[in-house]
């Protein structure tokens, strides 16, 4: 395979895809930077370490980058953040929900200042793990049915209770589901 090297302001793109879909896939990391931006109010600053993308298809019988089956995943370390999609349809679909919202935390702890409140945390990457590219569109927001099933069929949190809350040790297991849900 050929491997291309694309460098935008938070990446570096590292893929076997092709030129067009290795720009797009840049382009398309930025626009979720912006996003994150947007919500912050504020740049993000300069990253300690770079985010690394590595982007290529890995549909083989062996799938040796396979980590639970999963299109793409997110390995934070002391030296890069690393982005894995490994099923070469770059990030539109190979960044889960579940990796944006990873990404997200590690994007909003890496912000100077103090730390963020866990609320804040939370629902900050929960709100941006919706974030949907299409083309030189962002959805922001989308509505998760699942998210209002789950609360909807266990007991109601008091809000203070939630925005009181100092860390997540309390808030394991289904607990930990209902403070990322509420």
């Amino acid at each position: 395979r050929e491997w291309l090297l694309a460098t935008t302001r938070h990446c570096e793109v590292v893929s076997s895809l092709g030129k067009e879909d290795t720009l797009e896939l840049a382009r398309d990391a930025e626009r979720f930077h912006q996003a994150v931006e947007f919500v912050l109010g504020v740049p993000l600053a300069g990253a300690a370490v770079p985010t690394r993308i590595l982007a290529f298809d890995d549909r083989t019988p062996g799938r040796p980058f396979a980590l639970r089956s999963e299109a793409g995943y997110f390995l934070p370390t002391l030296r890069e953040a690393l982005l894995v999609l490994r099923t070469g349809d770059g990030w539109r679909d190979d960044a889960t929900r579940e990796l944006r919202h990873e990404y997200a935390h590690y994007l909003l702890r890496s912000q100077p200042g103090p730390p963020l409140p866990p609320w804040f945390d939370e629902g900050a990457a929960e709100f941006l793990s919706t974030v949907a590219i299409d083309d030189d569109r962002i959805d922001l927001g989308k509505f998760q049915p699942e998210h209002v099933r789950w609360l909807a069929s266990e007991p109601w949190v008091p809000l203070p209770r939630i925005l009181g809350a100092g860390d997540l040790e309390s808030w394991e297991g289904r607990r930990g589901t209902q403070f990322r849900a509420g």
